[in-house]
């Protein structure tokens, strides 16, 4: 697994954008690597998927569609118009991640940091955030319709629809925060 995380760092280019202002999809290798690396098959010994570090990495447009990257280290990662449908990012370290755009519907996020995370227009329907921690993410049009806000700390959070509507769209308890 280090290898593809090397192979990955190695390869990493700065984020390139089109004429019609989305980024250039990453390149097939790294495509072909990030696939691999999302498998992260669990080990017979110990039942836990080994932790991934792509931290400070390019990978827009990647599809990582039921990714398992439980744990990972994705802090300041660009995955904007990424796809990551189904994946299961519990407790991964999403902290200054950029996921404008990003594919992210059913998506497990539960126990993930995504403080200081930009989610503008994501797509998190249906997505599992139970006790994830948001200081200051902003969530500028990011849909949240049918989305698991247990627990979820969101006073701190930048550009959220009125709380009313929130909560109408949403699954939520008693131990979910609201902005005042």
């Amino acid at each position: 697994m280090d290898v593809l995380v090397a192979f990955i760092r190695e390869h990493d280019r700065v984020t390139k954008i089109n004429r019609d202002g989305t980024p250039v999809p990453v390149a097939t290798d790294l495509q072909v690597a990030a696939s691999v690396l999302a498998r992260n098959p669990v080990t017979k010994t110990s039942q836990t998927a080994p932790s991934v570090d792509l931290s400070d990495v390019h990978l827009p447009m990647v599809n990582l569609r039921g990714a398992d990257l439980r744990g990972a280290n994705l802090r300041d990662t660009n995955l904007s118009f990424a796809d990551l449908t189904g994946a299961n990012l519990r407790d991964a370290d999403l902290t200054g991640a950029t996921l404008t755009h990003a594919f992210m519907g059913k998506t497990d996020l539960t126990g993930a940091v995504l403080s200081y995370a930009t989610l503008h227009e994501t797509f998190l329907g249906g997505a599992t955030l139970t006790s994830v921690v948001m200081l200051d993410p902003d969530l500028r049009n990011a849909n949240l319709r049918d989305a698991n806000l247990a627990g979820v700390d969101l006073s701190h959070a930048d550009n959220l629809p009125p709380v009313a509507d929130l909560k109408a769209i949403t699954r939520w308890d008693a131990d979910t925060r609201w902005p005042s």
